[in-house]
């Protein structure tokens, strides 16, 4: 979990814990006040141009789990930004760039996939 300068949950366990909370007749969650600090607690953004390959996906994945477009869209979101409940793990190549080492028998077989078979072409 973590946290703020000033104790608030932050990432996953904000999004755990905001997305429980739907109590309110009003919009749905239970802390919502209508005043200054309820932006804060819920945003609402309007995407656009979704591409119909992400559509399939989060509709996919709500299917699965049995959560609203919405939660999993959030999710994703958080997800994305590293905000998530669990860390990706990346691999950073940097350690590996421009350490090839020319190899005769390397370079023989890369030079054969290159030539072109006449006979296979009549």
């Amino acid at each position: 979990m973590r946290t703020g300068g000033r104790g608030e949950v932050r990432g996953a366990a904000a999004l755990t814990s905001l997305t429980s909370r739907r109590l309110s007749s009003c919009c749905g969650w239970d802390a919502c006040i209508h005043v200054g600090t309820a932006y804060d607690l819920h945003v609402q953004y309007t995407l656009r141009g979704i591409p119909a390959v992400v559509d399939e996906a989060i509709r996919k994945r709500a299917k699965a789990e049995g959560k609203s477009l919405n939660e999993v869209a959030v999710e994703a979101l958080a997800d994305g930004l590293g905000l998530g409940e669990t860390d990706v793990v990346r691999r950073d190549l940097s350690d590996v760039v421009g350490t090839w080492k020319k190899d005769a028998v390397v370079e023989a077989a890369l030079a054969a996939q290159d030539r072109v078979d006449e006979d296979l072409w009549k």
